[in-house]
């Protein structure tokens, strides 16, 4: 997989503590799941999926980009194992005003500044409900703690 940080890689995370909230102003009833939960209350589906960098072919852009002015090559293949988003967005309930959804990760600011606001992620409501948008814990079979922007 390509490598691109837009924040601090947490040093650990408490897979027993950690917990998914989905809130909002087109959420109906907001909940938080822990990774159990999330486990044992959704169906788990595995999708090999392309995923590909939003700065693939950054070397072409005009006005020029700041840091590494990489080429083609930020695309790879991986397989993933969670659960559904439109799934737990069913459950949650989402109105029809919903267009786009938004989401942090436990990652730090690039600054290590835990008051700076560190970078949000986030699709077109369209996107994520598709059938292939996970919520991922797994990745080639071993476990992992993938955000949604990496998928």
């Amino acid at each position: 997989m390509f490598i691109r940080n837009n924040g601090q890689i947490p040093a650990t995370i408490d897979v027993a503590n950690w917990k998914l909230t989905i809130n909002g102003e087109s959420v109906k009833a907001p909940k938080t799941y822990s990774l159990s939960e999330l486990k044992t209350k959704f169906k788990p589906y595995t999708y090999q999926l392309v995923v590909e960098c939003g700065g693939n072919g950054r070397a072409g852009f005009f006005p020029e980009t700041v840091e590494n002015q990489w080429t083609e090559g930020g695309v790879s293949c991986a397989e993933w194992t969670g659960v559904r988003l439109k799934d737990i967005l069913a459950d949650v309930g989402i109105t029809d005003t919903a267009v786009y959804i938004g989401y942090y990760g436990q990652d730090l600011h690039l600054s290590g500044d835990p008051n700076q606001p560190v970078i949000s992620r986030g699709v077109p409501i369209k996107k994520a409900l598709e059938d292939e948008t996970l919520v991922a814990w797994a990745m080639n079979g071993s476990w992992c703690m993938a955000t949604p922007y990496g998928w």
